[in-house]
């Protein structure tokens, strides 16, 4: 997430200029942000405050992390700005049989996993390549995907949306 976010965050970005995250001071926002996560020990609150810090600091509405398990994607944490509730009915969805996602080679995360590299999907409703199980629980309208490697090996990604459509 530390290397892959500062790079994305240059130019247009996602939720640039959202209320409360000006544009000249984001990197320095993130930098805190990054420097609270470092102060967390526990990996479940690590995965939680990652996420609620993406909203909040970078301005996504919702953001969801889900670890990289026998190649599926597992949802661990997730924050929605305003609605916890619905946050964590989500979790509890994306982390059923049948319902979590398989990283194979029609799964626009499968990239984001083989790359190393994160994504910008723009419409997902309309791409033959998202999961639609959870584009629809989350209405997403659009979304980045990136990779959180430590060690240079894909462990988690990070997944995050606004309310409304990305325009890049």
């Amino acid at each position: 997430m530390a290397t892959a976010l500062p790079r994305a965050l240059q130019g247009r970005t996602p939720g640039y200029g959202h209320e409360g995250v000006g544009g000249p001071n984001r990197l320095g926002q993130l930098r805190e942000a990054l420097g609270r996560l470092r102060s967390v020990v526990d990996v479940r609150e690590l995965g939680e405050r990652a996420v609620r810090e993406l909203c909040e600091t970078v301005g996504f509405d919702r953001a969801v992390l889900f670890a990289v398990e026998n190649d599926e994607l597992v949802a661990e944490a997730a924050w929605f700005t305003g609605d916890a509730d619905w946050a964590a009915e989500f979790v509890k969805l994306a982390r059923r049989d049948g319902i979590r996602p398989r990283l194979d080679h029609v799964l626009l995360e499968s990239e984001v996993v083989r790359r190393r590299r994160p994504l910008i999907v723009l419409d997902p409703e309309n791409d033959a390549r998202t999961y639609k199980p959870l584009i629809r629980a989350t209405q997403t309208q659009s979304y980045i995907a990136a990779p959180v490697m430590p060690g240079g090996n894909v462990i988690a990604m990070l997944a995050a949306a606004r309310a409304v459509s990305l325009h890049l």
